[in-house]
């Protein structure tokens, strides 16, 4: 007789992936920090200050690119700055939409309005807004694209109910920071699912140094390894909670408005890159799409234990599972013959239906 209990995460780990936001074809001002994607790939790009940094430091890192492939950042400009749209967006947009560790999100047609507002702040036609933008990112891409976030997070209200129509299967809704200090930690929340089927994700951690504040700098530097201490423990406090760890942050650092964005990839390095090294070995880095692949496999199973086998009901898995088996047997046979073999005390594997025979 054997007992089997299934990991909440494939292979017990946690999920976790970074959101980066405001991809788009604009290019202010003539340094690296200025491009949110009109210098495409090209060199001196935000693309290559990305890849060579971050992907080279955490190669199974995931990411989600959130863009609006509109007039981006249509807001009014200050004078004095220069301001260009290359063109190169598509470029940027087809790479990531190959490659097998990104995925491109919906972030508005053109994110902000002549106003300053966030887009999706009174939308009179959400649905035509959610189709319009979907068609043109998919256009831009030649490939499906399957969530999205409001501007500012937004307006999620007024879409919610057109998003499955829409075809899309998941949405960034909220920001749920993990907040506290000295290991009394609260906030952050989990993956939901609304009404309508889609998955609501939110985002629950921010690595800002304020590097770039007048007077602060020095300040922030004599602080800056207590404070990676305190936000790689808020990540910890995820982790161990089982909550994934969405991580936000922003394509560039030079504004149109003349000021700095706050959350990004270039003025955040020092204390977001040691975060993602340090989970590296901790999490399962995935994309949503790949989150919502393993939900729709555990909703749609079902397990029991007859005597030294473990019997699976599934329809139509898209995602390993694991188990942790007591007691612990050489390896499991599956229906179709081939063995199962345990890796730290877990048998995973896709749990297509049938009977699984503990083998000592």
């Amino acid at each position: 007789m054997i007992r089997a209990e299934m990991t909440r995460w494939p292979e017990g780990r946690t999920p976790a992936f970074l959101m980066i936001d405001d991809v788009g074809d604009l290019v202010v001002g003539d340094t690296q920090e200025g491009d949110w994607g009109g210098l495409g790939i090209g060199p001196n790009s935000t693309w290559e200050f990305f890849t060579e940094i971050y992907r080279r430091a955490v190669p199974r890192l995931r990411a989600v690119f959130f863009v609006s492939p509109g007039q981006f950042l249509n807001a009014r400009l200050v004078p004095g700055i220069k301001i260009q749209r290359q063109g190169k967006i598509v470029e940027l947009l087809e790479v990531i939409a190959r490659a097998r560790w990104a995925e491109i999100g919906f972030h508005g047609m053109d994110h902000t309005r002549l106003d300053g507002r966030p887009e999706c702040s009174g939308l009179e036609d959400p649905k035509m807004w959610l189709a319009r933008g979907k068609s043109a990112l998919e256009e831009l891409t030649g490939a499906k694209v399957l969530g999205g976030k409001c501007p500012g997070y937004e307006g999620y209200e007024l879409v919610e109910k057109y998003l499955t129509e829409a075809g899309f299967r998941w949405w960034a809704d909220a920001w749920t920071p993990v907040r506290g200090g000295r290991g009394c930690f609260h906030g952050g929340r989990g993956v939901i699912t609304n009404q309508r089927g889609v998955r609501l994700f939110p985002s629950n951690i921010g690595a800002y140094t304020g590097l770039y504040r007048r007077g602060r700098s020095v300040i922030e530097r004599l602080f800056m390894k207590r404070r990676r201490a305190r936000l790689f423990a808020r990540a910890r406090f995820l982790v161990e909670k089982g909550i994934p760890v969405t991580i936000q942050t922003h394509y560039a650092a030079l504004r149109p408005d003349g000021a700095r964005q706050v959350y990004n990839l270039y003025d955040d390095r020092p204390l977001l890159l040691p975060l993602l090294t340090g989970l590296d070995d901790l999490v399962w880095w995935a994309l949503p799409r790949e989150i919502c692949d393993y939900l729709d496999t555990v909703e749609s199973m079902s397990f029991l234990v007859d005597g030294f086998k473990l019997i699976i009901n599934s329809e139509r898995p898209r995602w390993d599972v694991s188990f942790r088996i007591h007691p612990c047997p050489s390896y499991l046979m599956a229906p179709e013959g081939y063995r199962v073999y345990p890796k730290k005390g877990l048998f995973t594997f896709l749990p297509k239906p049938g009977a699984y025979e503990a083998v000592f």
